[in-house]
């Protein structure tokens, strides 16, 4: 059965690997928080994704942590745009619009992000693997391995 979408297939691989980076992000994140935590009493959220990990890392109490929290949240609203967002058109420029549910008695509304150029989609990718970079040296710094150099 062939599938024709009416999305570019060039944006489908960005967003791709965006998906990809932020998950295998998340995946780490997870793994560092259970190596700071104990293995015995891990951080219960170290399942969790998005906020919640970038929460749970600053819980940590660890300074030296905090430039992965803060690179979290600020790829967070980029990778939600994406994954959460509607892709208006078809072709340039790419615009998104996610839908918000109102809280506490607002009505639901929704925000415009981009424009999301094939450049901007593989930067977001990228910061997303060098978040995983770091993620990784502190899981190697909990273990006691020297951590290689910066990515």
């Amino acid at each position: 059965m062939s599938y024709e979408s009416l999305y570019p297939r060039e944006l489908a691989e960005h967003v791709g690997y965006v998906v990809l980076e932020a998950a295998e992000t998340e995946d780490l994140i997870g793994e560092l928080l259970v190596l700071r935590g104990g293995l015995d009493k891990p951080d219960p959220n170290w399942w969790a994704s998005g906020e919640a990990l970038a929460k749970a890392i600053e819980k940590i109490g660890d300074p030296a942590l905090q430039p992965i929290a803060d690179e979290m949240r600020e790829l967070l609203a980029q990778r939600n745009a994406l994954v959460h967002g509607l892709f208006l058109g078809y072709g340039q420029p790419r615009v998104t619009m996610k839908r918000h549910r109102g809280n506490k008695g607002d009505a639901p509304s929704f925000q415009f992000r981009g424009e999301w150029t094939d450049a901007a989609l593989a930067d977001v990718a990228h910061r997303f693997h060098l978040l995983g970079r770091m993620v990784d040296n502190a899981i190697s710094d909990a273990m006691g391995i020297t951590s290689p150099s910066s990515p």
